[in-house]
């Protein structure tokens, strides 16, 4: 069942001088109250009463949740860098005492190995 403000406001004997967060509280404090009822009540009437309320508050939630948050960033687009020969030929500098290095470190290895060292 639909319901406006002033019904909910008068169902749930909310305050309307009362802030949207704190009809919020109430209704969630009612909620549970009923939800209690429920769940410990021994009459079906009480039930039916309870569980009629539980429907009003869930109503109620609706019409006095928050507005969405709204997100302000911009995404930024980051291009991708294309691979150009300039920066290929800048790299081959870097192999050539890698090469060195491992090359004198066999030889190093090998004159061990044969116990000229």
């Amino acid at each position: 069942m639909k319901y406006t403000k002033k019904e909910i406001d008068s169902l749930l004997s909310l305050n309307t001088d009362w802030t949207d967060e704190r009809k919020q509280k109430q209704i969630k404090k009612l909620f549970k109250k009923f939800n209690a009822l429920t769940n410990t009540s021994s009459s079906q009437k009480e039930i039916d009463n309870a569980e009629r309320m539980m429907e009003i508050c869930a109503e109620a939630t609706l019409v006095y949740r928050s507005p969405a948050h709204k997100r302000n960033y911009q995404k930024k687009v980051v291009k991708k860098r294309q691979v150009t020969k300039s920066t290929v030929e800048q790299n081959d500098g870097c192999i050539i005492p890698i090469i060195v290095s491992l090359s004198s470190f066999g030889i190093f290895i090998w004159l061990i190995l044969y116990g000229l060292l």
